[in-house]
C-alpha cells in the first residue's frame, strides 16, 4: 500500500525572513523588476514514508525551526493580489534541503515516538524553496 504524501509550507515570522528579502533584493536590484513591493518566501516540503503522527514531530523538528518559523499544511494563505512563483531544482541536480532530513528521519525515530511499523520504506522528501 502506498502511504500519502504530506506537504509543508514553512514561513520565516518576522524578522527571521533573510531569505524573502535576499531575494527580494535580487528580483529588484538584479533582474530589474522595480515595481515589486514585497515578498513572501516559503519552502515546501512534499514528504511520503511516514505517518501522520510522525509528521507532527517532524514538521517542528525537522523541517522547521518553532521560534523562527510557521508551518503550514497542505497550502499556505495567499493574501489578495499576491502572486505564487515557485522554484524548484532540475533533474539531476543536488539538493541540499531536500536531502539533509533524511538521515534523520530514516533512522526510524523522531523524537522519542517510535515507528508506527516496521516498513523498510525511506521516508521521501522533495523540497521546492
Amino acid at each position: 500500500m502506498k502511504s500519502p504524501v504530506y506537504r509543508l509550507f514553512i514561513e520565516r515570522n518576522q524578522g527571521f525572513e533573510n531569505e524573502a528579502r535576499r531575494t527580494l533584493t535580487e528580483l529588484t536590484n538584479f533582474v530589474g523588476v522595480k515595481k515589486l513591493t514585497g515578498l513572501r518566501y516559503f519552502n515546501r516540503y512534499d514528504i511520503e514514508g511516514i505517518s501522520a503522527d510522525e509528521l507532527e514531530i517532524a514538521s517542528s523538528q525537522i523541517f522547521s525551526e518553532p521560534q523562527g518559523d510557521r508551518v503550514h499544511r497542505e497550502t499556505f494563505p495567499p493574501k489578495d493580489g499576491e502572486t505564487v512563483l515557485a522554484i524548484e531544482y532540475l533533474p539531476g541536480q543536488y539538493d541540499q534541503r531536500a536531502d539533509s532530513p533524511r538521515p534523520i528521519a530514516k533512522t526510524g525515530r523522531l523524537g522519542n515516538a517510535p515507528r508506527s511499523d516496521d516498513r523498510a520504506m525511506r521516508p521521501r522528501v522533495r523540497a521546492f524553496g
